[in-house]
């Protein structure tokens, strides 16, 4: 009980004393006002008092005084009030803006695994509702201290008219206090599932309305489908939503009760006094006013306190986000350097969830400016590999040395400075023509010359850009364009060629391209990039005749290596997999066979005939 009361204090005042660094000058003059606020239900009750006792004795002359004071305290509150509103609004946004900002850089200095991992998307909806409770718990202090000091003030007033009157509403709040607490946990158990199971029909929503879906949803005439079950899943997080609120009404409903009988009974008392000679009718204005108050006073204060109770446990799941460990300090870590050899030594990795192992036991020696292809089935453990070997997903056994230096040793800043890929389910970014090709180098995002040549280099012409460069693409502009996705591709191509890594990995990016376009563009990346290191995942086989080495993977190993004709020599899985896709293109194009055998130029066939190999 200690502990949590102590956790509960650290961090409302952590959440406060953030919200103060962010604003100092917006948080003092809140605060300020806030405490000046603090007095003014007293102020009011004490002056209704003087009112009716100066009516009572036709002291006119004192009502008007009375009133007019009364009335400009209204007004100058009312001010107050709205100022605080607004320089309120003015902090809420900003530091909402300002948390989202830190959220977005917590989670890109978080392992990529981790990401990938199915409970991140529900951790994530649990921290972005979390975030937003660091302004909730600066606002419910400042409340809290203005609650606190108007119930004081009142309490104080009613001590002193008449003992009694102030016990009954501690009695009453002490009630409601012991309420609001029991229920703090169910409270926050029923909002954390229903912020985490959110991300189910929020799927499914996107999933119904996203315009790039409507083709197969319409061709498969599963809209019903899914829409069923977004239905379903909506109404049950409605349903939750609907026991806790009626949870909240049951608990409004009591304390509302609550407050009913203990100002009845303060009432009764003063009447009783009243008609005794121990009071004025005034005093009956001014005690009633102050019970009525220094009880909203208490209530409003025992809910701020519930409030920070349930904010803090949604701040502790923000405050014990476990972030990958940063890396040691700059001066131990190498910088990435490859003017040798890459190598690999017995890696083996797992996924989160699986007990098989993705890869197992990978090692190999990949030297400077080679081509290395590498083939196999689906779920072989291509695209694992080659993530681990940009730094995107830690090692878990083995190692990746470049030029003899591990890379847990190293910068991965630096790595990825001089290392580039593109994945099969590469980012189509709702901008600019300029801005998708720049992404990755912004500094040239104003050389028009050099991304010209690198889109014509991948088949672009002027005329598929209606503005040039400053053509936009996707939706989020009336004018925009989209692309087909061999255009989108060759886009996403054209980024990687406009820097200079000394390490490139294409992973199956020419997937919607035909084997003839796909065959065009690796030779023109293969001459353009001739001296660089490069990675290329595919099931087409067809460039693997170029390439210094092939890698044939199956079930997370490595089950043949070596060059086209090595491997055809063998007869192996690489010569089977050849055999099998060049009878297949034969077929499908019924063209002239020359020499299918040893894998030399296939076939030609009239305007319709397409090559194999380049």
């Amino acid at each position: 009980m200690n502990n949590k009361i102590i956790q509960t204090v650290f961090l409302s005042f952590s959440s406060f004393a953030k919200v103060y660094k962010f604003s100092k000058g917006k948080v003092v003059i809140s605060a300020l006002i806030s405490i000046i606020l603090a007095s003014q239900s007293n102020l009011n009750a004490i002056l209704m008092g003087k009112i009716v006792n100066s009516i009572s004795h036709m002291n006119f002359y004192t009502v008007i005084l009375f009133i007019s004071i009364l009335l400009l305290i209204q007004f100058g509150s009312s001010l107050l009030n709205i100022f605080k509103s607004h320089l309120n609004n003015i902090l809420s946004h900003r530091f909402t803006i300002n948390t989202q900002k830190e959220l977005i850089e917590s989670v890109a200095s978080m392992d990529i695994l981790r990401k990938e991992d199915p409970r991140f998307k529900g951790n994530l909806q649990l921290w972005t509702y979390g975030i937003g409770k660091f302004y909730d718990t600066y606002q419910t202090l400042i409340i809290l201290v203005q609650n606190v000091l108007s119930m004081g003030i009142n309490l104080s007033y009613l001590f002193f008219s008449y003992w009694i009157l102030a016990l009954i509403v501690l009695l009453v709040s002490f009630i409601k206090g012991i309420i609001q607490y029991r229920i703090i946990r169910f409270r926050v158990e029923i909002r954390s599932g229903i912020e985490r199971n959110s991300r189910e029909y929020e799927y499914l929503y996107h999933l119904l309305l996203g315009s790039e879906n409507q083709k197969e949803l319409s061709l498969f005439k599963s809209v019903n489908y899914f829409k069923d079950q977004w239905f379903l899943k909506k109404n049950n997080a409605l349903d939750k939503q609907l026991v806790l609120e009626k949870m909240e009404n049951k608990l409004n409903a009591t304390e509302y009760a609550l407050s009913s009988i203990s100002t009845a009974i303060a009432s009764f008392i003063i009447v009783y006094l009243i008609s005794h000679g121990a009071l004025s009718t005034g005093d009956y204005i001014s005690l009633t006013m102050s019970v009525g108050a220094a009880d909203v006073s208490l209530q409003l204060t025992i809910q701020r306190l519930a409030a920070l109770i349930e904010n803090t446990k949604y701040i502790e799941n923000i405050e014990s986000m476990s972030i990958v460990p940063k890396q040691k300090c700059m001066e131990e870590l190498r910088t990435f350097r490859l003017d040798h050899e890459l190598r690999l030594e017995n890696i083996t990795f797992c996924y989160p969830n699986r007990e098989k192992p993705a890869l197992q036991g990978i090692s190999g020696t990949v030297y400077k400016g080679e081509k290395v292809v590498i083939l196999g089935d689906n779920a072989a453990g291509k695209s694992t590999l080659v993530k681990l070997i940009l730094g995107l997903y830690r090692l878990q056994k083995g190692d990746i040395y470049y030029d003899n230096v591990g890379i847990n040793k190293m910068d991965t800043n630096k790595l990825w400075d001089r290392t580039g890929a593109v994945f099969q389910d590469f980012i189509r970014y709702m901008g600019s023509i300029r801005e998708n090709v720049t992404i990755g180098r912004r500094e040239e995002v104003n050389d028009d010359v050099q991304i010209l040549d690198i889109l014509n280099l991948l088949g672009f012409k002027e005329s598929d850009f209606p503005n040039g460069l400053d053509t936009q693409l996707g939706y989020l502009s009336d004018n925009a364009i989209n692309l087909s996705g061999g255009q989108w591709q060759r886009l996403a191509l054209a980024r990687i060629l406009l820097r200079d890594d000394d390490v490139l990995v294409l992973d199956e990016p020419t997937a919607s391209l035909d084997p003839l376009s796909e065959i065009d563009i690796y030779n023109k990346i293969m001459e353009f990039k001739w001296d660089k290191t490069m990675f290329i995942i595919s099931h087409r086989i067809g460039m693997a005749r170029k390439a210094d080495q092939i890698w044939v993977m199956k079930e997370g190993e490595i089950v043949e290596r070596g060059t086209h004709y090595q491997l055809m020599e063998k007869k192996g899985t690489y010569s089977q997999m050849w055999s099998q896709q060049s009878d297949w293109y034969l077929k499908s194009n019924r063209g002239d066979i020359d020499n299918v055998g040893n894998g030399e130029e296939v076939y030609e066939s009239g305007t319709k005939g397409r090559a194999i190999t380049s």
